[in-house]
């Protein structure tokens, strides 16, 4: 494209808010430091095209992000909580 710059991206799969959060997890998990972090990298954007191809892959991310979303407090927190488990 010209001047190197790529169109803006549509989501395929996840609403603006499910990106949203995709990206604060994704981000929790790979945090900007100096280098870009997840969020920053696109991930949650590489994650939407995967599941624009991928059925399962989509279902699975939208019942795993509207879990999250439920839960009260601190996305961090509740991350770091799973993981010790």
């Amino acid at each position: 494209s010209p001047g190197g710059k790529l169109p803006p991206y549509t989501a395929k799969v996840f609403t603006p808010a499910e990106l949203s959060l995709l990206a604060r997890l994704t981000e929790i998990i790979i945090p900007k430091t100096d280098t870009p972090g997840a969020a920053e990298a696109g991930v949650p954007l590489l994650m939407d095209g995967t599941a624009g191809r991928n059925a399962g892959f989509a279902a699975n991310w939208k019942k795993a992000l509207a879990w999250f979303a439920a839960q009260p407090g601190d996305p961090a927190a509740l991350i770091a909580r799973i993981s010790a488990e």
